[in-house]
This record gives structure tokens, sequence and C-alpha cells, in this order.
């Protein structure tokens, strides 16, 4: 079993919620698509070694009509565990 692999699998499913809250084009965008393919091709055990990190943004549009942008790095494994930073 692959290390952290429920917390992985966890979080695969939170991006995919985030997918359908966000459908629109640049709503949510990641930085390197092909994370998201490596995360999941070594929870299923066909990949040895975990991407450096997931990067994606969420593109929020407020009442005002201002775009708000969001940005999640998610970086591991960093000293026994996945790190999430929120930066804005």
């Amino acid at each position: 079993m692959p290390l952290f692999q429920s917390e992985l699998d966890l979080q695969l499913s939170e991006i995919e919620m985030l997918q359908s809250m966000f459908p629109g084009e640049n709503e949510m965008r990641f930085d390197h698509s092909s994370s998201i393919v490596d995360v999941q091709q070594y929870v299923d055990g066909k990949r040895q070694a975990l991407p450096k990190q997931l990067t994606y943004t969420l593109n929020m549009s407020m009442e005002s009509g201002q775009v708000r942008e969001l940005s999640f790095i998610i970086q591991g494994p960093i000293q026994g565990g996945v790190e999430v930073v929120f930066e804005h």
C-alpha cells in the first residue's frame, strides 16, 4: 500500500468535488494537470513516487463583480505528512 494512500485518495475526491463546483473555463486551473494523474497512479500502485507538489487555483466571482483568486499548494510527503499551503 502506498504511503499516505487514504489521505491522497481523500484529497483526489475533494479535488473532483471542487471540479464539479467550479466547472467553468478558468474557474479551477492546475499548474501541472499531469500531477492529478500522477497522484492517482501513485494511489493505485502504478507509480513509485509522488509528484513534489500539486498546485491548483480557484477563481471565484464575487457579488461585487470582482474575481478572487485562491491558490492551493499541496506538498508532500513532508516530515511524515502532507502539507497544504493556502495562498490568497
